[in-house]
């Protein structure tokens, strides 16, 4: 029997390019090949060699050893027999005594019977366990007769495919035809053809067995997904989901590969629903005159899950080619949206196109156009834009034009963007320049002059700018060195409107060690602009802020900070929060921390307490056992505004319990989870009780195969949102 360690299809996919000259010069009486062994015969009438005891047949990268070997070079087939192993350098392919393999150097195919592999494709968890009566391997694909296919260890088969015919092509299909499926030992069906999952989607669904529960929306439930095989390239997954509530579901999501095209394409329907439910999608991917083409598409009527009520569609293409130094890319999209309230529909277009010229030079242009329609507007948008840059020595320049045009012209109110017709833009800094040297950040220069269109008005300007990034020095030649951190920068800006505007910041930052795990810092941000921007994501925050903090850590894995400051901008609260955290670390067994902040200014209006919060979280991990639980106290309104718990507990070898419990922002979490595992399978029943701005409350059994990873139901609601876990306030 032949044990394959790593994945079979990379065998033989090795490229003649990987090889250099170099490698036809180490076996020059055999061309590719070399060979050993304890005995030899060389018959030159038929051109074949054959070896006895520890043979060693190597070719390209391949490594063949076995008891014995012949190699008839005529027909370039190598027929090993006894305990044979081949190796590539990444796979490694072994049989047992009586291991027969007939490798092809020619087809670079391999046959042998006996054979047993695995394959674990990207994402799965664990890898499928492929046992077969014979097998032949190739570099795009293996196939398979009277094959046995589980995820599961050998002693322990809770569920398992037996296949006349196995066909695997690498992360794309695994194809069983008349295929039987057993579940802990029992046969649950026959098929014709059946194709196994390799990659998992976003659907919550485990692969193969059915999902059964009850939930708010829907009712008690039974949803079914089949993967099935439809001819070469042609793969897909069957729905059939019954709903109390909704009706049934029927829906297909089919996966198609023709040549020099594929897609996936997807329609999904609730029958006996007295609102038409209808989700479909369409994406295909193809080449057309020389631009690789994507169209895609989806569809969405009174979907209970996305926006009950309403329907919306999109249809979009997309086009890009490169050739050479060229590269071109087209767009469009449409996408529509309409309800019982409001309805609109947006349309873009776009063109662009680069080019360039030399190794530091670049051409670019572009247009596009938007039309927007609702009920209350309706609005066309164009804007064509052109850049030459180029890189010298000293600094790279860009010459920019651009032009932004809509129906409603110059109307004021509406934001538009800064025209450039046209600007130059020189960027530089002080080491291109000579002014420093190497072991210094160099500042940063920029500077720009043009004629620009803003607001209606046109007017010539010239604007620099210049940055210092961060640079920490090191003031004294300690053990533990005091430190200075340094930034700092000038922006300038010129508007059409006469509006004139400039940015000043600084940072330092001094950190002084005074233990081994312990230091005290103090900082300072100055961040001023002035004048006036009449486009408001123009406008910087001000600040004018010394702080200070100060860390005591230990070996025992306790730590203590402290911080606070005070901004001088500010002339009603100027004292920042005092922020106390103490926190305790045993490796990734236990983490504790929690912080209080505290108003120095005094109570707010309506406040009972200086104290703003109490955050608190707790990490353990005890094997299997984990907790995860945390909490923010409110003294002023003397309430918990987050409290959850997270339980995840073994009860014995083959049960387990997870427990979710909590409240946030007035959503109430209650869920308990009992699995029973069975090795490769598992089988869990959830209790879900939320209440809040959501609601969802039932049961669900689940069945699924743990070599799949999947969509964690168990911390997600019913539209797939995420239930917030852990103890991001305190930083566990």
């Amino acid at each position: 029997m032949i044990r394959l360690h790593a994945i079979l299809f990379l065998l033989l996919t090795v490229s003649t390019a990987c090889f250099s000259a170099s490698a036809a010069e180490q076996a020059p009486a055999q061309g590719f090949a070399t060979y050993s062994a304890d005995v030899t015969t060389y018959d030159e009438a038929t051109k074949t060699w054959k070896g006895t005891g520890n043979v060693v047949f190597r070719y390209r990268t391949y490594t063949l050893k076995a008891d014995t070997a012949e190699y008839d070079q005529q027909r370039e087939l190598v027929t090993a027999r006894g305990a044979v192993s081949l190796n590539t350098g990444r796979s490694l392919v072994t049989t047992g005594p009586d291991g027969l393999v007939m490798f092809s150097l020619k087809e670079r195919t391999w046959t042998t019977n006996g054979v047993y592999t695995e394959y674990q494709a990207e994402g799965m968890l664990e890898p499928y366990r492929i046992t077969a009566e014979r097998a032949r391997g190739g570099r795009e694909r293996l196939s398979l007769e009277n094959a046995r296919v589980t995820t599961c260890a050998p002693e322990s088969e809770q569920w398992l495919v037996l296949s006349r015919e196995l066909t695997l092509v690498p992360d794309r299909r695994l194809t069983a035809k008349r295929a039987s499926f057993f579940l802990f030992g029992e046969r649950m069906a026959e098929l014709s053809s059946l194709s196994l999952p390799i990659r998992r989607g976003g659907d919550d669904r485990p692969a193969i067995v059915p999902t059964v529960g009850q939930s708010n929306e829907e009712g008690f439930y039974i949803k079914t997904a089949l993967n099935y095989s439809a001819g070469k390239g042609q793969t897909g997954v069957a729905r059939l989901d019954l709903l109390q509530k909704k009706g049934i579901g029927l829906g297909a999501t089919h996966n198609y590969r023709f040549s020099g095209s594929s897609g996936e394409a997807s329609l999904y329907g609730i029958a006996g629903s007295s609102e038409r439910n209808i989700s479909a999608s369409l994406r295909h991917k193809q080449k057309v005159l020389g631009f690789d083409t994507t169209i895609g598409g989806e569809l969405r009527k009174n979907s209970y899950l996305y926006m009950p009520g309403s329907s919306s569609s999109n249809v979009s293409v997309a086009m890009d080619r490169t050739v050479e130094a060229s590269h071109t890319t087209l767009s469009y999209r449409t996408d529509e949206s309409s309800s019982s309230a409001y309805s609109y529909r947006n349309t873009t277009a776009a063109l662009g196109q680069t080019y360039r010229y030399s190794r530091k030079g670049m051409i670019s242009v572009g247009y596009d156009t938007a039309r927007q329609s609702a009920p209350m507007a309706s609005v066309r948008i164009e804007s064509a834009r052109g850049d030459i840059s180029q890189g010298l020595p000293a600094v790279d320049a860009t010459l920019s034009v651009n032009t932004y045009r809509t129906s409603d012209g110059d109307a004021t109110g509406v934001f538009k963007p800064v025209q450039r017709q046209p600007e130059l833009t020189l960027k530089t800094d002080a080491l291109r320049l000579g002014f420093t040297k190497q072991k210094f950040a160099p500042v940063a220069f920029e500077a720009s002059h043009g004629r620009i269109k803003a607001e209606g008005k046109t007017s010539d300007r010239t604007v620099v700018a210049a940055q210092a990034p961060q640079r920490r020095l090191s003031l004294n030649r300690a053990k533990r060195p005091t430190t200075l951190d340094v930034s700092g920068g000038f922006r300038q800006a010129v508007y059409a409107s006469d509006a004139m505007q400039f940015t000043i910041s600084a940072n330092l930052k001094l950190t002084q060690p005074f233990a081994r795990s312990s230091d005290f810092a103090v900082s300072y941000n100055y961040q001023q602009p002035r004048g006036y921007s009449p486009f408001r994501f123009d406008r910087p925050f001000k600040y004018n802020l010394l702080a200070a903090t100060t860390h005591i850590g230990s070996a025992s894995g306790w730590e203590f900070r402290a911080g606070s400051g005070y901004d001088f901008q500010n002339d009603v609260a100027p004292w920042r929060d005092v922020l106390l955290t103490t926190s305790y670390r045993s490796g990734e067994r236990l983490r504790f921390a929690t912080n209080v902040a505290v108003n120095v200014n005094g109570k707010d209006p309506g406040q009972k307490s200086n104290i703003r919060y109490v955050n608190s979280g707790l990490r353990a991990r005890y094997g299997k056992f984990t907790f995860d639980g945390e909490s923010r106290y409110i003294p002023s309104t003397g309430r918990f505004g987050r409290l959850l718990g997270h339980l995840n507990t073994p009860i014995g070898d083959d049960w387990s319990v997870r427990v979710l419990a909590g409240r946030d922002s007035g959503q109430k979490y209650r869920r308990l989870m009992l699995t029973r595992h069975f090795g490769c399978v598992e089988t869990s029943i959830i209790g879900i009780d939320d209440r809040g701005w959501r609601n969802d409350r039932g049961i669900r059994i689940l069945v699924r195969l743990t070599a799949f990873p999947m969509q964690d139901i168990f911390e997600s609601g019913m539209f797939g949102e995420r239930v917030e876990i852990g103890t991001p306030d305190v930083g566990l």
